[in-house]
Protein backbone atom coordinates (compact mmCIF):
# COMPACT_ATOMS: atom_id res chain seq x y z
CA UNK A 1 0.00 0.00 0.00
CA UNK A 2 1.86 3.56 -1.38
CA UNK A 3 0.55 6.13 -3.04
CA UNK A 4 2.03 7.62 -6.62
CA UNK A 5 3.66 10.80 -5.48
CA UNK A 6 2.12 13.65 -7.68
CA UNK A 7 4.56 16.67 -5.54
CA UNK A 8 7.13 18.89 -5.95
CA UNK A 9 10.42 18.32 -5.08
CA UNK A 10 10.87 21.42 -3.80
CA UNK A 11 10.01 21.95 -0.70
CA UNK A 12 11.98 25.70 -0.08
CA UNK A 13 15.79 26.45 -0.53
CA UNK A 14 16.62 25.03 2.70
CA UNK A 15 14.99 21.78 1.90
CA UNK A 16 15.13 20.35 -1.42
CA UNK A 17 14.93 16.90 -1.84
CA UNK A 18 17.35 14.83 -3.62
CA UNK A 19 15.93 12.27 -5.80
CA UNK A 20 14.49 10.78 -9.27
CA UNK A 21 11.57 10.19 -7.84
CA UNK A 22 8.80 12.91 -6.21
CA UNK A 23 8.18 13.65 -2.86
CA UNK A 24 4.83 14.41 -1.53
CA UNK A 25 2.91 15.39 1.72
CA UNK A 26 -0.52 14.40 2.18
CA UNK A 27 -2.96 15.36 4.86
CA UNK A 28 -4.26 18.68 5.98
CA UNK A 29 -2.68 21.96 4.57
CA UNK A 30 -2.33 25.51 5.74
CA UNK A 31 -3.93 26.96 2.79
CA UNK A 32 -1.55 29.22 0.04
CA UNK A 33 -3.94 31.68 -1.47
CA UNK A 34 -6.57 31.99 1.42
CA UNK A 35 -6.81 31.68 5.38
CA UNK A 36 -7.26 28.49 7.18
CA UNK A 37 -6.39 25.34 6.91
CA UNK A 38 -7.77 22.31 4.15
CA UNK A 39 -9.07 19.28 5.47
CA UNK A 40 -7.31 17.11 3.15
CA UNK A 41 -4.41 17.90 0.54
CA UNK A 42 -5.25 17.26 -2.77
CA UNK A 43 -3.21 14.16 -3.01
CA UNK A 44 -4.90 12.41 -0.52
CA UNK A 45 -8.36 13.28 -2.15
CA UNK A 46 -6.63 12.08 -5.53
CA UNK A 47 -6.06 8.30 -4.07
CA UNK A 48 -8.22 5.75 -3.15
CA UNK A 49 -10.12 6.51 0.30
CA UNK A 50 -9.28 2.78 1.85
CA UNK A 51 -5.57 3.98 1.24
CA UNK A 52 -5.95 7.10 2.68
CA UNK A 53 -7.72 5.33 5.82
CA UNK A 54 -4.65 2.75 6.20
CA UNK A 55 -2.37 5.63 6.32
CA UNK A 56 -5.01 7.91 9.08
CA UNK A 57 -4.57 3.86 11.18
CA UNK A 58 -0.74 3.85 10.56
CA UNK A 59 -0.48 7.13 11.95
CA UNK A 60 -2.98 6.20 14.76
CA UNK A 61 -0.44 3.59 15.82
CA UNK A 62 2.60 5.65 15.84
CA UNK A 63 1.17 8.19 17.80
CA UNK A 64 0.43 5.46 20.26
CA UNK A 65 4.18 4.63 20.11
CA UNK A 66 4.81 8.11 20.85
CA UNK A 67 3.04 8.80 23.56
CA UNK A 68 5.14 5.95 25.30
CA UNK A 69 8.32 7.47 25.21
CA UNK A 70 8.53 11.28 24.74
CA UNK A 71 8.50 13.83 27.62
CA UNK A 72 4.99 13.83 29.07
CA UNK A 73 4.80 17.48 29.18
CA UNK A 74 4.92 17.46 25.20
CA UNK A 75 1.81 15.43 25.13
CA UNK A 76 0.39 17.97 27.65
CA UNK A 77 1.50 20.76 24.97
CA UNK A 78 -0.45 19.41 22.25
CA UNK A 79 -3.36 18.32 24.21
CA UNK A 80 -4.06 21.78 25.59
CA UNK A 81 -3.34 23.71 22.17
CA UNK A 82 -5.89 21.07 20.45
CA UNK A 83 -8.32 21.83 23.16
CA UNK A 84 -7.81 25.61 22.93
CA UNK A 85 -7.57 25.90 19.14
CA UNK A 86 -9.32 22.55 17.72
CA UNK A 87 -6.77 22.11 15.01
CA UNK A 88 -7.33 19.54 12.32
CA UNK A 89 -5.49 16.25 12.20
CA UNK A 90 -5.75 13.74 10.28
CA UNK A 91 -9.18 12.09 9.89
CA UNK A 92 -10.49 8.49 7.45
CA UNK A 93 -12.93 9.82 4.42
CA UNK A 94 -15.00 6.44 5.69
CA UNK A 95 -16.68 5.76 8.89
CA UNK A 96 -15.35 2.51 10.46
CA UNK A 97 -15.98 1.29 13.97
CA UNK A 98 -12.28 2.24 15.61
CA UNK A 99 -10.82 5.30 15.65
CA UNK A 100 -11.30 7.92 12.71
CA UNK A 101 -8.54 10.63 13.36
CA UNK A 102 -5.30 11.31 14.64
CA UNK A 103 -4.73 13.11 18.09
CA UNK A 104 -1.65 14.64 17.34
CA UNK A 105 -0.11 13.92 13.43
CA UNK A 106 -1.78 16.61 10.63
CA UNK A 107 0.01 14.96 7.92
CA UNK A 108 2.47 12.39 6.38
CA UNK A 109 5.09 12.86 3.95
CA UNK A 110 6.50 10.17 1.89
CA UNK A 111 9.76 10.31 -0.51
CA UNK A 112 11.11 7.15 -2.32
CA UNK A 113 14.84 7.30 -2.69
CA UNK A 114 15.56 10.64 -1.23
CA UNK A 115 17.96 12.31 0.30
CA UNK A 116 17.33 15.59 2.15
CA UNK A 117 20.46 18.30 3.05
CA UNK A 118 20.59 19.26 6.83
CA UNK A 119 17.49 21.48 7.78
CA UNK A 120 15.12 22.68 10.71
CA UNK A 121 11.17 21.93 10.31
CA UNK A 122 8.50 24.22 11.33
CA UNK A 123 6.88 21.70 13.63
CA UNK A 124 4.62 22.13 16.93
CA UNK A 125 5.77 18.68 18.41
CA UNK A 126 8.21 15.37 17.43
CA UNK A 127 7.47 13.80 15.04
CA UNK A 128 8.15 9.86 13.36
CA UNK A 129 10.44 8.44 10.40
CA UNK A 130 10.64 5.06 9.40
CA UNK A 131 12.13 3.41 6.45
CA UNK A 132 9.69 1.07 4.12
CA UNK A 133 12.03 -1.23 1.65
CA UNK A 134 9.82 -2.07 -1.28
CA UNK A 135 9.45 -6.13 -1.61
CA UNK A 136 11.22 -7.08 1.43
CA UNK A 137 10.43 -9.45 4.12
CA UNK A 138 11.61 -8.32 7.40
CA UNK A 139 13.49 -10.66 9.65
CA UNK A 140 14.96 -9.09 12.92
CA UNK A 141 18.48 -10.94 12.73
CA UNK A 142 19.36 -10.89 9.08
CA UNK A 143 18.39 -7.49 7.87
CA UNK A 144 20.64 -4.85 6.55
CA UNK A 145 20.91 -0.90 7.46
CA UNK A 146 18.95 0.80 4.34
CA UNK A 147 19.50 4.47 5.43
CA UNK A 148 21.08 6.79 8.29
CA UNK A 149 18.94 9.35 10.12
CA UNK A 150 21.71 12.18 10.79
CA UNK A 151 22.04 15.20 13.52
CA UNK A 152 25.47 17.16 12.38
CA UNK A 153 24.93 19.29 15.71
CA UNK A 154 25.78 16.14 17.81
CA UNK A 155 27.81 13.99 15.79
CA UNK A 156 25.57 11.19 15.39
CA UNK A 157 24.05 9.14 12.39
CA UNK A 158 21.17 6.77 13.48
CA UNK A 159 21.52 3.56 11.63
CA UNK A 160 17.77 2.52 10.53
CA UNK A 161 16.58 -0.81 9.29
CA UNK A 162 13.75 -1.36 7.42
CA UNK A 163 10.41 -0.79 9.34
CA UNK A 164 12.61 0.92 12.32
CA UNK A 165 10.89 3.71 13.90
CA UNK A 166 12.78 6.92 15.01
CA UNK A 167 11.04 9.62 17.12
CA UNK A 168 13.22 13.02 16.92
CA UNK A 169 12.67 16.77 17.81
CA UNK A 170 12.48 18.17 14.16
CA UNK A 171 13.85 21.65 15.72
CA UNK A 172 17.13 19.40 16.19
CA UNK A 173 19.20 20.05 12.94
CA UNK A 174 18.71 16.76 11.07
CA UNK A 175 19.10 15.16 7.46
CA UNK A 176 18.27 11.78 5.77
CA UNK A 177 21.53 10.18 4.41
CA UNK A 178 21.37 8.70 0.72
CA UNK A 179 20.52 5.12 0.62
CA UNK A 180 22.94 2.39 1.79
CA UNK A 181 22.51 0.09 -1.39
CA UNK A 182 21.36 2.21 -4.49
CA UNK A 183 19.61 -1.13 -5.93
CA UNK A 184 17.32 -1.25 -2.79
CA UNK A 185 13.98 0.71 -3.46
CA UNK A 186 13.58 3.01 0.16
CA UNK A 187 10.87 4.79 1.09
CA UNK A 188 11.54 7.20 3.55
CA UNK A 189 8.08 8.04 5.85
CA UNK A 190 7.42 10.49 7.95
CA UNK A 191 4.56 11.83 10.47
CA UNK A 192 4.28 15.44 11.77
CA UNK A 193 2.12 17.92 12.59
CA UNK A 194 2.75 21.94 11.42
CA UNK A 195 2.72 24.81 13.79
CA UNK A 196 0.60 26.68 11.28
CA UNK A 197 -1.46 23.88 11.00
CA UNK A 198 -2.11 24.41 14.95
CA UNK A 199 -1.99 28.30 14.54
CA UNK A 200 -5.01 28.04 12.30
CA UNK A 201 -3.47 30.12 9.56
CA UNK A 202 -5.58 32.53 9.98
CA UNK A 203 -4.28 36.22 11.69
CA UNK A 204 -8.13 38.00 11.40
CA UNK A 205 -8.77 35.29 14.39
CA UNK A 206 -8.93 37.39 17.64
CA UNK A 207 -7.21 35.54 20.97
CA UNK A 208 -9.92 34.23 23.59
CA UNK A 209 -8.83 35.34 27.33
CA UNK A 210 -8.04 32.16 27.91
CA UNK A 211 -5.56 32.04 25.14
CA UNK A 212 -4.12 35.08 26.10
CA UNK A 213 -3.37 33.81 29.42
CA UNK A 214 -1.86 30.96 27.99
CA UNK A 215 0.79 33.48 25.82
CA UNK A 216 1.96 35.34 29.11
CA UNK A 217 2.21 32.12 30.72
CA UNK A 218 4.48 30.57 28.19
CA UNK A 219 6.47 34.33 27.65
CA UNK A 220 6.89 34.29 31.71
CA UNK A 221 8.22 31.01 31.81
CA UNK A 222 10.37 31.06 28.98
CA UNK A 223 11.84 34.14 30.77
CA UNK A 224 12.66 32.57 33.73
CA UNK A 225 14.42 29.73 31.34
CA UNK A 226 16.59 31.88 30.17
CA UNK A 227 17.83 33.15 33.40
CA UNK A 228 18.61 30.08 34.30
CA UNK A 229 20.68 29.22 31.46
CA UNK A 230 17.95 26.84 30.26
Amino acid sequence: MFVIFIGSLFRSTGKICFSEHKYTALGVKPERAKHGVSDYSHQAKAMPQGDWDNLVHHGILLEKLMRGYIPTIHIRRVNEAQSMVGFKTMRTMTQTNGLNSTKIFGSVAYGLNVHLPVHLDDDFTWGIVTPIKIDHDYSYRNDDIVVYFCFPRLGMAVALWHGDVLIFDPMEPHAVSSRCQESDDIYILSYYLKTAVVGLNDNRLELTSEQIDACDFNSAHRKMQLKRGG
